[in-house]
């Protein structure tokens, strides 16, 4: 189950980086390579999770103190 939202989110992911940024640029092309932006879409992935709501604050405050 969690491969299939991953999957989802990464391929979604994509499609937007395609429509909203000139695919030309070597930053976005490599963006696009699927073997090397698992890890920036994991960054990304996490903090738009602690973006989501007004205690976004709060949340990545409590990560960091648990971390």
């Amino acid at each position: 189950e969690n491969s299939v939202v991953w999957n989802d989110f990464n391929k979604r992911f994509i499609e937007l980086i395609k429509e909203r940024f000139n695919v030309d640029s070597m930053r976005v092309k490599k963006l696009l390579n699927q073997t090397e932006n698992d890890q920036l879409i994991i960054r990304s992935l996490f903090t738009l999770s602690l973006c989501i709501s007004n205690q976004g604050y709060q949340k990545l405050k409590s990560f960091l103190y648990d971390f």
